[in-house]
């Protein structure tokens, strides 16, 4: 019996045209076989996507995860997403801009442009970070070793708490003073913080 090579789609997207092919492939990607016969194609099988949860109303603004839980900020408000697709709302968050997320495995902080928000998963609080009169609003955040690093806005500077802390130290901060500008992100790199300016990059690591 004579074989019939069927003409399967090689792309994702239909043509313009169904003259010129209508075809495609679904959860399929296509790859040329070099010095092979028998066929000069070959499609791979790749993960669908299917919806997971609806999940408020508004714009994503941000998402973390902390032990296979997501939390993620959506409009006005923070929700906890399970596994098994359950929401729950945990509260407001203010503003609209994005937010920078972070976790130390206990607490989930959340900068906001206009306020920094703490999320405790064991007491299952939702508090304003910006109430303690030793905090400086923060554009950024990043978790390491058991402390929350905030990065102030507008400064060189950056605050730290450890895990479980409900409280600001006065003295927890330090300045990036390699490059004298201000702090656009934090972030954790292995067992280091990368502070990077308008400018520079700064290495810290915690002893």
């Amino acid at each position: 019996m004579t074989r019939v090579p069927i003409p399967l789609g090689r792309s994702f997207g239909k043509g313009r045209s169904t003259a010129a092919g209508s075809q495609s492939l679904v959860n399929m990607y296509a790859e040329e076989v070099q010095g092979e016969e028998r066929t000069q194609v070959v499609c791979y099988p790749t993960p669908a996507k299917y919806p997971f949860a609806t999940i408020g109303g508004g714009l994503p603004r941000g998402a973390t995860s902390v032990q296979g839980v997501g939390y993620e900020v959506i409009g006005t408000r923070l929700y906890k997403v399970t596994d098994l697709a359950a929401v729950t709302d945990l509260g407001e968050i203010e503003g609209s801009a994005m937010v920078d997320m972070t976790s130390n495995g206990v607490q989930v902080s959340i900068v906001a442009e206009l306020k920094t928000y703490s999320y405790d998963t064991l007491s299952l609080v939702l508090s304003e970070l910006s109430s303690d009169p030793n905090f400086e609003q923060a554009t950024t955040a990043a978790s390491l070793n058991s402390y929350d690093a905030y990065g102030v806005a507008n400064t060189g500077r950056f605050r730290w708490r450890l895990v479980n802390s409900t409280s600001m130290a006065a003295n927890d901060f330090a300045t990036a003073e390699a490059e004298a500008d201000n702090l656009r992100a934090i972030r954790r790199v292995g067992n280091e913080l990368a502070l990077l300016g308008d400018t520079s990059l700064e290495w810290w690591y915690s002893t």
